[in-house]
């Protein structure tokens, strides 16, 4: 008798985690973020017609902060084409690529994110070659 009961209780167990849910099947909740590219330049101290020098991808850490300019709301890593994205929530932040001991440089940007809606951003790290 101890036998059945367990596997009734088992095939039970097993039902409800198949089939018992609580919430809206296949549906999850929209993401929101920013999303961008960093470069850095300039890499040439003149530029010349003909003679192109393009800023190049920057890999690195990037950190949102609070209208504050002081909480961190989060940090990530570029990629080796300078791409990055972050998840945050709906509201207005400052993002900044992160230049500890520059130079190179970096200025705080201000973005919005908008509700499920990825911002996209363009940020630059200033070399210092003039």
């Amino acid at each position: 008798m101890r036998r059945w009961t367990l596997w009734i209780v088992i095939a039970m167990t097993a039902g409800c985690l198949a089939g018992c849910n609580t919430g809206d099947a296949g549906r999850s909740e929209p993401t929101s973020g920013v999303e961008g590219i960093v470069t850095y330049g300039p890499l040439c101290p003149v530029a010349q017609a003909g003679s192109p020098c393009p800023d190049r991808p920057w890999q690195g850490r990037v950190q949102v902060l609070g209208l504050d300019g002081v909480s961190v709301e989060g940090t990530t890593s570029t990629d080796k084409q300078g791409a990055f994205s972050i998840d945050l929530a709906p509201g207005r932040y400052l993002i900044t690529p992160l230049t500890p001991d520059g130079p190179p440089s970096a200025k705080l940007r201000h973005v919005t994110v908008m509700t499920g809606a990825y911002t996209s951003v363009e940020l630059s790290v200033d070399s210092g070659i003039r």
